[in-house]
């Protein structure tokens, strides 16, 4: 019976290069999701927590391999196949944690879903929304993430935002206590009309808790507008250009926040949307 390898030979810190590695995945991952000024930084760390990982895991897998099997041929075969498996699933994993999180899909509230045409760059606070064709009651959202909203659902958010070009039908809007239940409460400013809503949805159920028209504080056309939503316990209050439009009592207390531009259901057609919002800010409280 041929003897095995020394176990002193298995190299040691092995749970330090994992906890390493997956530190720097971990931070990676963190800086290209949320912040586009920083993605290529993300990707490089990332890699480099892959690349401790397989430093980690190569060492005591071939240790084992080589304790196990006696024929050099099978040792060698094994040890190709073991490497080339290794080296693979870091590549695709390492490519799919790169992309993850910029824009993706998060617990949608009826008022719409997340998607992929909207371009944030939170170290400026700006975000643009465009779409060549937008459906009706489809609009684009942006939720915040949580190095914004800390995981509060009370706070004030505010942003300065202007459509491009073609104004009829179109809105830009924000939204907070939003919940994967389909309930959220929704500003959105039509600078078409100089109009705003106050909407809650409830279950997939859709209220209108306040609107008007006032040309006296709602800019028109391409000019941007100051909104601010404050959701604070049971009040919720609505500002255009620092004046309060609306102001309720809410009976959702608990969810995240969006910013959000598209066409009014009642618009009968698809249409082109190029929404800037510019000057966000949010502050999370309690």
């Amino acid at each position: 019976m041929m003897p095995g390898p020394d176990p002193s030979s298995v190299p040691p810190g092995i749970p330090e290069r994992v906890m390493f590695g997956l530190a720097f995945i971990a931070t990676g991952a963190a800086l290209s999701s949320w912040f586009d000024a920083f993605r290529l930084v993300g990707v490089v760390l990332i890699l480099i927590g892959l690349a401790i990982l397989f430093l980690a895991v190569w060492s005591p897998l071939r240790w084992l391999l080589i304790s196990t099997l006696t024929s050099s041929n099978h040792k060698n075969l094994a040890l190709w196949i073991l490497g080339g498996g290794v080296v693979l699933s870091l590549v695709v994993g390492g490519g799919w944690i790169a992309t993850q999180g910029v824009d993706q899909p998060r617990s949608p509230g009826s008022f719409g879903e997340a998607s992929l045409d909207v371009t944030c760059v939170m170290t400026t606070g700006q975000c643009v929304f465009t779409a060549a064709e937008r459906n009706p009651g489809e609009p684009l959202v942006w939720f915040l993430p949580p190095v914004m909203t800390e995981g509060a659902s009370d706070g004030v958010l505010a942003a300065q935002a202007w459509i491009e070009g073609e104004v009829a039908g179109r809105y830009v809007a924000l939204a907070c206590r939003v919940d994967s239940a389909g309930n959220e409460y929704v500003l959105a400013v039509r600078p078409e009309n100089q109009s705003f809503r106050l909407i809650r949805w409830e279950g997939g159920v859709r209220t209108q808790l306040a609107g008007d028209r006032l040309p006296a504080v709602i800019r028109p056309a391409n000019q941007a507008n100051d909104l601010r939503l404050e959701c604070r316990g049971s009040m919720i209050s609505a500002f255009v250009n620092g004046t309060r439009v609306a102001t309720t009592d809410v009976s959702s207390a608990e969810g995240g926040w969006y910013l959000a531009a598209g066409i009014f259901a009642e618009n009968t057609q698809p249409a082109s949307l190029t929404a800037h919002f510019d000057q966000i800010a949010m502050q999370p409280e309690g």
